[in-house]
Protein backbone atom coordinates (compact mmCIF):
# COMPACT_ATOMS: atom_id res chain seq x y z
CA UNK A 1 0.00 0.00 0.00
CA UNK A 2 2.70 2.16 0.77
CA UNK A 3 4.03 1.93 -2.30
CA UNK A 4 0.93 3.09 -4.38
CA UNK A 5 0.49 6.06 -2.24
CA UNK A 6 4.08 7.63 -2.83
CA UNK A 7 3.23 6.46 -6.95
CA UNK A 8 0.03 8.81 -6.67
CA UNK A 9 1.77 11.45 -5.07
CA UNK A 10 4.00 11.58 -7.87
CA UNK A 11 1.64 11.85 -10.59
CA UNK A 12 -0.30 14.28 -8.67
CA UNK A 13 2.64 16.81 -8.96
CA UNK A 14 3.46 16.20 -12.67
CA UNK A 15 -0.78 16.68 -13.25
CA UNK A 16 -0.57 20.48 -11.39
CA UNK A 17 1.97 21.46 -13.82
CA UNK A 18 0.01 20.54 -17.09
CA UNK A 19 -2.95 21.81 -15.69
CA UNK A 20 -1.09 24.95 -14.79
CA UNK A 21 0.36 25.01 -18.63
CA UNK A 22 -3.40 24.24 -19.71
CA UNK A 23 -4.78 27.25 -17.55
CA UNK A 24 -2.96 29.61 -19.31
CA UNK A 25 -3.87 28.13 -22.99
CA UNK A 26 -5.40 30.64 -25.02
CA UNK A 27 -4.96 29.30 -28.65
CA UNK A 28 -4.67 25.80 -29.62
CA UNK A 29 -4.90 24.64 -33.58
CA UNK A 30 -5.05 20.70 -33.82
CA UNK A 31 -5.35 20.67 -37.34
CA UNK A 32 -7.23 16.72 -36.85
CA UNK A 33 -10.70 17.67 -38.40
CA UNK A 34 -10.38 21.68 -39.30
CA UNK A 35 -8.44 24.58 -39.28
CA UNK A 36 -10.28 25.94 -35.81
CA UNK A 37 -8.66 27.37 -33.06
CA UNK A 38 -10.09 24.59 -29.92
CA UNK A 39 -8.92 26.81 -27.22
CA UNK A 40 -10.23 30.29 -27.91
CA UNK A 41 -12.64 29.61 -30.46
CA UNK A 42 -11.27 31.31 -33.41
CA UNK A 43 -11.77 30.33 -37.11
CA UNK A 44 -8.89 29.24 -39.31
CA UNK A 45 -9.43 29.59 -42.95
CA UNK A 46 -7.54 27.55 -45.56
CA UNK A 47 -5.76 29.82 -48.06
CA UNK A 48 -4.66 28.81 -51.53
CA UNK A 49 -4.94 24.96 -50.87
CA UNK A 50 -3.48 23.95 -47.51
CA UNK A 51 -5.27 21.11 -46.20
CA UNK A 52 -5.21 18.58 -43.60
CA UNK A 53 -3.21 15.15 -43.93
CA UNK A 54 -1.34 12.49 -42.54
CA UNK A 55 1.19 12.51 -41.10
CA UNK A 56 0.28 13.91 -37.96
CA UNK A 57 3.21 15.06 -35.26
CA UNK A 58 4.46 12.62 -32.82
CA UNK A 59 1.83 13.44 -30.07
CA UNK A 60 -0.62 14.94 -32.09
CA UNK A 61 -3.69 13.03 -33.24
CA UNK A 62 -4.64 12.10 -36.77
CA UNK A 63 -3.48 14.88 -38.94
CA UNK A 64 -1.42 18.15 -39.66
CA UNK A 65 -1.50 21.05 -41.86
CA UNK A 66 -0.02 19.97 -45.13
CA UNK A 67 1.91 23.08 -47.02
CA UNK A 68 3.64 22.90 -50.19
CA UNK A 69 5.51 26.35 -50.15
CA UNK A 70 3.20 27.79 -52.78
CA UNK A 71 0.36 30.64 -51.71
CA UNK A 72 -1.27 28.53 -49.07
CA UNK A 73 -1.23 28.86 -45.67
CA UNK A 74 -4.22 28.93 -42.81
CA UNK A 75 -4.87 32.35 -41.63
CA UNK A 76 -6.92 33.97 -38.86
CA UNK A 77 -8.61 37.23 -38.12
CA UNK A 78 -8.21 38.59 -34.90
CA UNK A 79 -11.35 39.98 -33.57
CA UNK A 80 -10.87 43.54 -31.95
CA UNK A 81 -10.39 43.09 -27.94
CA UNK A 82 -8.50 40.04 -28.41
CA UNK A 83 -4.75 40.27 -27.86
CA UNK A 84 -1.68 38.37 -26.40
CA UNK A 85 1.14 40.95 -25.72
CA UNK A 86 3.37 41.37 -22.75
CA UNK A 87 4.27 37.60 -21.92
CA UNK A 88 3.40 34.49 -23.82
CA UNK A 89 5.03 31.06 -25.43
CA UNK A 90 4.03 30.02 -29.01
CA UNK A 91 4.59 26.30 -29.68
CA UNK A 92 4.30 23.98 -32.34
CA UNK A 93 5.39 21.03 -34.51
CA UNK A 94 6.93 21.61 -37.66
CA UNK A 95 8.16 19.11 -40.38
CA UNK A 96 10.30 20.59 -42.98
CA UNK A 97 10.10 18.62 -46.64
CA UNK A 98 13.19 20.87 -47.78
CA UNK A 99 15.69 20.55 -44.51
CA UNK A 100 19.49 21.79 -45.01
CA UNK A 101 20.22 24.46 -47.82
CA UNK A 102 16.59 25.23 -48.22
CA UNK A 103 15.13 28.74 -48.62
CA UNK A 104 13.71 31.01 -45.64
CA UNK A 105 10.40 29.51 -44.60
CA UNK A 106 8.17 30.85 -42.08
CA UNK A 107 5.97 28.51 -40.40
CA UNK A 108 4.22 31.39 -38.19
CA UNK A 109 3.83 34.93 -38.27
CA UNK A 110 1.55 37.49 -37.39
CA UNK A 111 3.08 40.37 -39.36
CA UNK A 112 -0.31 41.64 -40.68
CA UNK A 113 -2.36 43.79 -41.32
CA UNK A 114 0.52 46.21 -39.64
CA UNK A 115 4.29 44.86 -39.08
CA UNK A 116 6.70 44.37 -36.14
CA UNK A 117 4.67 41.78 -34.12
CA UNK A 118 6.26 38.54 -34.38
CA UNK A 119 7.16 35.55 -36.71
CA UNK A 120 9.89 32.14 -36.71
CA UNK A 121 11.18 30.63 -39.35
CA UNK A 122 13.61 28.04 -40.39
CA UNK A 123 16.73 29.88 -41.69
CA UNK A 124 19.79 28.85 -43.80
CA UNK A 125 20.90 25.21 -42.48
CA UNK A 126 20.99 25.14 -38.96
CA UNK A 127 19.30 28.30 -37.69
CA UNK A 128 16.06 29.14 -35.89
CA UNK A 129 15.18 32.31 -36.91
CA UNK A 130 12.65 35.33 -35.17
CA UNK A 131 11.44 38.56 -34.86
CA UNK A 132 9.90 40.00 -31.24
CA UNK A 133 8.29 43.73 -31.81
CA UNK A 134 5.93 45.61 -30.15
CA UNK A 135 3.69 46.05 -32.85
CA UNK A 136 4.67 49.40 -33.43
CA UNK A 137 8.77 49.12 -32.73
CA UNK A 138 11.00 46.29 -33.44
CA UNK A 139 12.61 44.70 -29.91
CA UNK A 140 15.27 42.26 -31.74
CA UNK A 141 15.09 41.09 -35.48
CA UNK A 142 17.73 38.12 -35.20
CA UNK A 143 15.62 36.58 -32.10
CA UNK A 144 17.72 33.37 -33.19
CA UNK A 145 19.01 29.75 -32.07
CA UNK A 146 21.71 28.80 -34.07
CA UNK A 147 23.82 25.12 -34.20
CA UNK A 148 20.16 23.68 -34.59
CA UNK A 149 20.36 21.05 -37.97
CA UNK A 150 17.38 20.42 -38.42
CA UNK A 151 16.42 17.79 -40.84
CA UNK A 152 13.80 17.09 -43.84
CA UNK A 153 11.23 14.68 -43.27
CA UNK A 154 11.03 15.21 -39.27
CA UNK A 155 9.12 16.31 -36.78
CA UNK A 156 10.72 18.75 -34.69
CA UNK A 157 9.03 21.16 -31.42
CA UNK A 158 9.81 24.63 -31.27
CA UNK A 159 8.67 26.87 -29.00
CA UNK A 160 9.73 30.74 -27.98
CA UNK A 161 8.47 31.85 -24.50
CA UNK A 162 8.80 35.50 -24.36
CA UNK A 163 8.86 38.27 -21.74
CA UNK A 164 8.79 42.27 -21.28
CA UNK A 165 13.07 41.75 -20.63
CA UNK A 166 13.95 38.60 -23.10
CA UNK A 167 12.99 35.76 -25.13
CA UNK A 168 14.01 31.63 -24.75
CA UNK A 169 13.93 29.81 -28.16
CA UNK A 170 13.29 25.87 -27.58
CA UNK A 171 13.88 23.13 -29.80
CA UNK A 172 12.41 19.21 -28.64
CA UNK A 173 12.39 20.75 -25.01
CA UNK A 174 15.52 22.38 -24.60
CA UNK A 175 16.65 25.56 -24.30
CA UNK A 176 18.68 26.86 -27.55
CA UNK A 177 19.36 30.55 -26.96
CA UNK A 178 17.94 32.88 -24.38
CA UNK A 179 18.46 37.03 -24.97
CA UNK A 180 17.64 40.27 -23.53
CA UNK A 181 15.52 43.50 -24.67
CA UNK A 182 13.18 46.00 -23.23
CA UNK A 183 12.32 46.14 -21.01
CA UNK A 184 8.44 46.92 -23.32
CA UNK A 185 5.44 45.52 -24.15
CA UNK A 186 6.46 42.16 -26.49
CA UNK A 187 2.85 41.77 -28.91
CA UNK A 188 2.08 38.61 -30.37
CA UNK A 189 -1.18 39.39 -31.89
CA UNK A 190 -4.12 41.71 -31.81
CA UNK A 191 -7.10 42.82 -34.07
CA UNK A 192 -4.05 44.77 -36.49
CA UNK A 193 -1.78 41.82 -36.16
CA UNK A 194 -3.37 38.42 -37.95
CA UNK A 195 -2.38 34.93 -37.18
CA UNK A 196 -0.98 33.10 -39.96
CA UNK A 197 0.48 29.47 -39.88
CA UNK A 198 3.25 28.42 -42.80
CA UNK A 199 3.74 32.48 -44.01
CA UNK A 200 5.02 35.69 -42.01
CA UNK A 201 1.77 37.20 -42.91
CA UNK A 202 -1.89 36.60 -44.15
CA UNK A 203 -0.37 37.39 -47.96
CA UNK A 204 1.33 34.63 -47.49
CA UNK A 205 4.45 35.37 -47.80
CA UNK A 206 8.25 33.73 -47.18
CA UNK A 207 5.72 30.10 -47.11
CA UNK A 208 6.84 26.74 -45.89
CA UNK A 209 6.96 23.97 -47.49
CA UNK A 210 5.84 20.95 -45.04
CA UNK A 211 3.70 20.52 -41.93
CA UNK A 212 2.72 21.67 -39.40
CA UNK A 213 0.72 20.28 -36.60
CA UNK A 214 -0.57 21.47 -32.81
CA UNK A 215 0.05 25.12 -32.94
CA UNK A 216 -0.45 26.23 -29.23
CA UNK A 217 -0.37 29.92 -27.70
CA UNK A 218 -0.11 30.58 -23.80
CA UNK A 219 -0.87 34.22 -22.46
CA UNK A 220 2.36 33.62 -20.23
CA UNK A 221 5.79 32.87 -20.75
CA UNK A 222 6.54 29.23 -19.44
CA UNK A 223 9.24 27.50 -17.79
CA UNK A 224 11.19 24.93 -19.46
CA UNK A 225 10.02 22.14 -17.76
CA UNK A 226 6.05 23.31 -19.06
CA UNK A 227 7.77 23.62 -22.95
CA UNK A 228 8.74 20.26 -22.52
CA UNK A 229 5.01 19.42 -21.57
CA UNK A 230 3.84 21.06 -24.50
CA UNK A 231 5.29 18.43 -26.79
CA UNK A 232 3.40 15.53 -25.12
CA UNK A 233 0.05 14.26 -25.79
CA UNK A 234 -2.71 15.64 -23.11
CA UNK A 235 -2.34 13.19 -19.92
CA UNK A 236 1.15 12.31 -20.45
CA UNK A 237 3.30 12.07 -17.97
CA UNK A 238 7.17 12.91 -17.56
CA UNK A 239 9.34 9.97 -17.60
CA UNK A 240 11.48 10.84 -14.51
CA UNK A 241 13.92 8.02 -15.24
CA UNK A 242 15.35 9.89 -18.40
CA UNK A 243 18.62 11.57 -17.69
CA UNK A 244 20.94 13.30 -20.38
CA UNK A 245 24.48 12.96 -20.13
CA UNK A 246 26.43 14.66 -17.04
CA UNK A 247 24.10 15.38 -14.73
CA UNK A 248 23.06 13.98 -11.75
CA UNK A 249 20.17 12.69 -10.26
CA UNK A 250 18.73 16.04 -9.59
CA UNK A 251 19.81 17.42 -13.23
CA UNK A 252 22.52 19.31 -11.80
CA UNK A 253 25.39 19.23 -14.41
CA UNK A 254 28.42 17.48 -13.06
CA UNK A 255 31.65 18.95 -12.55
CA UNK A 256 34.43 19.43 -15.00
CA UNK A 257 36.53 15.84 -14.98
CA UNK A 258 34.40 13.87 -13.08
CA UNK A 259 34.71 10.51 -13.77
CA UNK A 260 31.75 8.16 -14.20
CA UNK A 261 28.51 9.03 -15.53
CA UNK A 262 25.57 7.90 -13.41
CA UNK A 263 23.14 7.59 -15.56
CA UNK A 264 25.60 5.95 -18.79
CA UNK A 265 27.49 3.36 -19.10
CA UNK A 266 30.49 2.76 -21.75
CA UNK A 267 29.29 -0.38 -23.12
CA UNK A 268 31.86 -0.74 -26.07
CA UNK A 269 35.11 0.45 -27.03
CA UNK A 270 37.32 -0.42 -30.42
CA UNK A 271 40.32 0.36 -27.55
CA UNK A 272 41.51 1.84 -24.36
CA UNK A 273 39.10 2.00 -21.39
CA UNK A 274 35.08 2.11 -21.18
CA UNK A 275 35.62 4.58 -17.85
CA UNK A 276 33.49 7.77 -18.39
CA UNK A 277 34.55 10.97 -17.87
CA UNK A 278 32.85 14.44 -17.82
CA UNK A 279 34.24 17.38 -19.66
CA UNK A 280 33.22 21.22 -19.31
CA UNK A 281 34.72 24.14 -20.96
CA UNK A 282 37.00 24.26 -18.13
CA UNK A 283 39.28 22.15 -19.45
CA UNK A 284 39.18 23.85 -23.09
CA UNK A 285 40.21 21.69 -25.82
CA UNK A 286 38.03 19.88 -27.10
CA UNK A 287 35.33 22.59 -25.88
CA UNK A 288 35.58 24.96 -28.17
CA UNK A 289 35.13 23.09 -31.37
CA UNK A 290 32.75 21.14 -29.26
CA UNK A 291 29.44 22.94 -28.23
CA UNK A 292 29.82 24.86 -25.66
CA UNK A 293 28.32 24.74 -21.66
CA UNK A 294 24.83 24.91 -20.75
CA UNK A 295 23.02 23.48 -17.49
CA UNK A 296 21.14 20.54 -19.22
CA UNK A 297 24.27 18.46 -20.28
CA UNK A 298 27.84 17.73 -20.34
CA UNK A 299 29.88 15.69 -22.70
CA UNK A 300 31.30 12.95 -21.80
CA UNK A 301 34.07 10.33 -23.46
CA UNK A 302 36.40 7.57 -22.56
CA UNK A 303 38.51 9.01 -19.55
CA UNK A 304 41.94 7.58 -22.14
CA UNK A 305 43.11 11.47 -20.71
CA UNK A 306 41.89 15.05 -20.09
CA UNK A 307 41.03 15.36 -23.75
CA UNK A 308 38.90 12.26 -24.24
CA UNK A 309 41.37 11.03 -26.66
CA UNK A 310 40.25 7.74 -28.23
CA UNK A 311 40.87 5.10 -31.07
CA UNK A 312 39.28 5.47 -34.64
CA UNK A 313 36.68 3.48 -34.10
CA UNK A 314 32.66 2.95 -32.87
CA UNK A 315 31.44 3.49 -29.07
CA UNK A 316 28.05 2.73 -27.69
CA UNK A 317 26.65 4.48 -24.80
CA UNK A 318 24.04 3.30 -23.17
CA UNK A 319 21.15 4.75 -20.53
CA UNK A 320 18.31 2.61 -18.94
CA UNK A 321 14.88 3.67 -18.01
CA UNK A 322 11.84 2.42 -16.60
CA UNK A 323 8.37 2.51 -17.91
CA UNK A 324 7.02 0.71 -14.50
CA UNK A 325 3.28 2.14 -14.18
CA UNK A 326 3.40 3.82 -17.42
CA UNK A 327 1.77 2.89 -20.74
CA UNK A 328 4.84 1.77 -22.77
CA UNK A 329 2.63 1.72 -26.10
CA UNK A 330 2.26 5.24 -25.20
CA UNK A 331 5.96 5.98 -24.84
CA UNK A 332 7.52 9.22 -26.46
CA UNK A 333 11.32 10.21 -26.13
CA UNK A 334 12.68 13.49 -27.76
CA UNK A 335 15.67 15.68 -27.62
CA UNK A 336 18.90 17.01 -28.84
CA UNK A 337 22.46 15.23 -29.66
CA UNK A 338 25.56 15.99 -30.32
CA UNK A 339 29.01 13.65 -31.25
CA UNK A 340 33.01 13.37 -32.12
CA UNK A 341 32.69 12.20 -34.77
CA UNK A 342 29.43 11.32 -37.13
CA UNK A 343 27.15 8.79 -35.58
CA UNK A 344 25.93 5.46 -36.45
CA UNK A 345 22.52 4.85 -34.66
CA UNK A 346 20.09 4.93 -31.45
CA UNK A 347 18.64 1.97 -30.30
CA UNK A 348 15.79 1.48 -28.43
CA UNK A 349 16.06 -2.39 -26.50
CA UNK A 350 17.85 -3.11 -29.80
CA UNK A 351 16.07 -1.72 -32.13
CA UNK A 352 17.13 0.95 -34.39
CA UNK A 353 15.06 4.25 -34.54
CA UNK A 354 18.21 6.49 -35.75
CA UNK A 355 17.32 6.71 -39.79
CA UNK A 356 16.97 10.43 -40.94
CA UNK A 357 18.04 11.99 -37.30
CA UNK A 358 21.45 11.31 -36.74
CA UNK A 359 23.90 13.27 -35.29
CA UNK A 360 25.72 15.89 -37.79
CA UNK A 361 29.17 15.84 -35.58
CA UNK A 362 29.80 18.24 -32.76
CA UNK A 363 29.50 21.96 -33.48
CA UNK A 364 25.71 21.44 -34.09
CA UNK A 365 22.56 20.00 -31.96
CA UNK A 366 20.82 17.60 -34.46
CA UNK A 367 17.21 16.81 -33.05
CA UNK A 368 15.55 13.42 -32.76
CA UNK A 369 11.91 11.65 -31.42
CA UNK A 370 11.26 8.58 -30.72
CA UNK A 371 7.25 7.50 -30.72
CA UNK A 372 6.09 4.87 -29.76
CA UNK A 373 2.95 4.73 -32.20
CA UNK A 374 6.07 4.64 -34.90
CA UNK A 375 7.63 1.93 -33.99
CA UNK A 376 7.25 -2.12 -34.48
CA UNK A 377 5.04 -3.28 -31.24
CA UNK A 378 7.07 -4.21 -28.05
CA UNK A 379 9.89 -2.04 -28.69
CA UNK A 380 9.00 -0.08 -25.43
CA UNK A 381 9.16 -2.29 -22.53
CA UNK A 382 7.16 -2.32 -19.07
CA UNK A 383 9.75 -1.92 -17.11
CA UNK A 384 13.59 -1.34 -17.67
CA UNK A 385 14.28 -0.17 -21.11
CA UNK A 386 17.94 0.15 -23.01
CA UNK A 387 18.64 3.55 -24.89
CA UNK A 388 21.82 3.08 -26.92
CA UNK A 389 23.62 5.92 -28.43
CA UNK A 390 26.36 4.61 -31.36
CA UNK A 391 29.09 7.47 -32.07
CA UNK A 392 32.08 6.50 -34.84
CA UNK A 393 35.14 8.21 -33.90
CA UNK A 394 37.53 9.41 -37.03
CA UNK A 395 40.71 9.54 -38.25
CA UNK A 396 43.07 6.37 -37.73
CA UNK A 397 45.34 8.29 -35.12
CA UNK A 398 43.88 9.16 -31.45
CA UNK A 399 41.55 11.51 -31.23
CA UNK A 400 38.94 13.25 -29.17
CA UNK A 401 35.65 11.43 -29.30
CA UNK A 402 32.69 12.18 -27.36
CA UNK A 403 28.71 12.13 -26.63
CA UNK A 404 26.50 14.83 -25.45
CA UNK A 405 22.61 14.40 -25.30
CA UNK A 406 19.49 16.07 -24.18
CA UNK A 407 16.63 14.37 -23.61
CA UNK A 408 13.41 14.16 -21.92
CA UNK A 409 10.12 11.78 -22.03
CA UNK A 410 6.83 11.00 -21.21
CA UNK A 411 3.79 8.56 -21.39
CA UNK A 412 0.67 8.14 -20.18
CA UNK A 413 -0.06 6.10 -16.88
CA UNK A 414 -0.54 2.58 -17.26
CA UNK A 415 -4.74 1.50 -16.56
CA UNK A 416 -4.49 -1.30 -14.46
CA UNK A 417 -6.54 -4.70 -16.14
CA UNK A 418 -9.83 -5.27 -15.04
CA UNK A 419 -9.11 -8.32 -12.94
CA UNK A 420 -6.68 -6.03 -10.95
CA UNK A 421 -9.01 -3.35 -9.97
CA UNK A 422 -11.45 -6.06 -9.23
CA UNK A 423 -8.80 -7.70 -6.70
CA UNK A 424 -7.68 -4.21 -5.17
CA UNK A 425 -11.16 -3.14 -4.85
CA UNK A 426 -12.41 -6.89 -3.06
CA UNK A 427 -8.96 -6.48 -1.12
CA UNK A 428 -9.88 -2.95 0.26
CA UNK A 429 -13.60 -4.37 1.45
CA UNK A 430 -11.75 -6.71 3.03
CA UNK A 431 -9.50 -4.48 5.10
CA UNK A 432 -12.24 -2.35 6.02
CA UNK A 433 -14.58 -5.02 7.17
CA UNK A 434 -11.19 -6.09 9.18
CA UNK A 435 -11.35 -2.63 10.91
CA UNK A 436 -14.80 -2.64 11.69
CA UNK A 437 -14.68 -5.65 13.55
CA UNK A 438 -11.42 -4.40 15.40
CA UNK A 439 -13.23 -1.45 16.30
CA UNK A 440 -16.29 -3.43 17.41
CA UNK A 441 -14.05 -5.80 19.41
CA UNK A 442 -12.15 -3.03 21.35
CA UNK A 443 -15.75 -1.74 22.37
CA UNK A 444 -17.11 -4.72 23.35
Amino acid sequence: MSITWVRITASIGVLLLASQVQAALVFHAPYDTDFNDAAGGRTGVSQGGASLTAPAAPQGGTSSVDLTGGADGVTYDIAGGDSVSGNYTIGMWVNSSLGDGGPTATFFGTRSGSDQSFDVKFQGNTVIHGDIGTGSAWLDTSADAGNFDYQAGQWHHIAYSVTPTGYTVYANGFALNSENFGPATPLLFDATHDIAVGAARVNLSENFSGFVDEVKIHDTSLAAAQVQQLAAMDGAVRINTLFSTGVDGGNNVLADGTVGDPHYTLLSVPGGTTDIRVSSSASGFPIGPWLGDNTDSRWIGPNNDADMNGPEGDYTYRTTFSLAGLDEDTAFLMGLWATDNGSVDILVNGVSVGAGQLSSGFGVWTPFVIDASTLPPGTFLDGLNTLDFIVNNLPDSNNPTGLRVQVTGFAKTAVPEPATVATLLLGGMALLRRRKSYRKALAA
